[in-house]
Order: C-alpha cells, then sequence, then structure tokens
C-alpha cells in the first residue's frame, strides 16, 4: 500500500485537528488557571491543593484521557500515520 497525496492531505487535517484541539485545552486551562489564581506555567504541587480543586484536577485529567483514548481510537488514523512512517523511511532511503 503506498502512502498517497490524498493520504498526506488527511494527516494534515487530522493533525491540524489535533492542533485546534490542543489550542482550546490549553486556553480553557489558562482560563482556569486565572480563575483558581493558579500561577500560568508553574507546577503545583498536588497535595497543596483544597479537596475541591483536587476533585476538579482529577476530573479534567480523566476527560483528557477519555479524549486521548477517543483519538487514538479512530479508524484509520494508526494505520495512517504506520504508512506515513513507512512511506518517509523509504525517502529517506532513496527508495
Amino acid at each position: 500500500m503506498s502512502f498517497t497525496e490524498q493520504d498526506m492531505k488527511k494527516q494534515i487535517e487530522d493533525f491540524t485537528a489535533l492542533r485546534e484541539e490542543f489550542f482550546r485545552l490549553e486556553s480553557q486551562e489558562k482560563a482556569m488557571r486565572k480563575q483558581l489564581d493558579l500561577p500560568e506555567r508553574e507546577k503545583t504541587d498536588p497535595s497543596s491543593l483544597t479537596p475541591k480543586l483536587r476533585e476538579m484536577v482529577e476530573e479534567a485529567m480523566a476527560e483528557a484521557r477519555r479524549a486521548a483514548q477517543a483519538r487514538t481510537s479512530l479508524p484509520g488514523v494508526n494505520t495512517q500515520i504506520a504508512n506515513s512512517n513507512h512511506h518517509l523511511t523509504n525517502l529517506a532511503r532513496g527508495q
């Protein structure tokens, strides 16, 4: 199975969707940090959080895990990634 221009376009579309999702989540995180009066980039020791904040963090992490799992289980995405990696390896070898 060869890697086609259409495969590349689909991969770029998938990447763009993931990038948009990342930016959406990043802006959501910034808003939450601002609302909770937490520093923007500094890591926070979980033991210093109130029980309510710890619960919110756990819920957000669970949601992120579910979203990641849903993305990785999309039909064809892993196959396309493997195919593109194979194609790039062949290009690098001059094949």
